[in-house]
């Protein structure tokens, strides 16, 4: 991959399998639960700005897991011998735009006036990351 942050989670994962081949790989997708730290922060944006930038044509899409089920999916993982060296993706059931979770956020906080949303071309994205991965 591109991205720094995904080039060295991968090389993470060689690593620990090249040492322990029956290592398991965990990977929870966005997590969430009461006051967790991924609603939150889009909250707190929505609350501070007028327009709020969106990726991909509002197509950018998430299927956050819920922190329990991962915890669970975690906890039978680690009891069942029959995972070693495996890898999970664990995701949640239903998949949201950012644009549908920011609307969600908006109306649950019932924010007056409503922020604008506006779309954020994925290629400016692409560039922002690229000069933040290079600090």
């Amino acid at each position: 991959s591109a991205s720094k942050f995904a080039r060295t989670k991968a090389e993470g994962e060689e690593r620990v399998l090249k040492e322990f081949p029956g290592a398991v790989i965990v990977r929870p997708n966005v997590c969430y639960a009461d006051q967790d730290q991924f609603l939150i922060p889009y909250a707190t944006f929505a609350k501070m700005s007028p327009v709020i930038p969106v990726l991909d044509g509002f197509q950018a899409k998430l299927a956050p897991a819920y922190m329990g089920d991962v915890g669970t999916a975690i906890a039978t993982i680690a009891s069942n011998y029959s995972t070693a060296g495996s890898t999970f993706n664990l995701s949640g059931k239903n998949q949201y735009t950012l644009k549908q979770v920011f609307e969600y956020i908006i109306e649950e906080i019932g924010l007056r006036p409503q922020p604008r949303l506006v779309d954020f071309p994925v290629s400016a994205a692409k560039t922002i990351g690229r000069v933040i991965n290079n600090l």
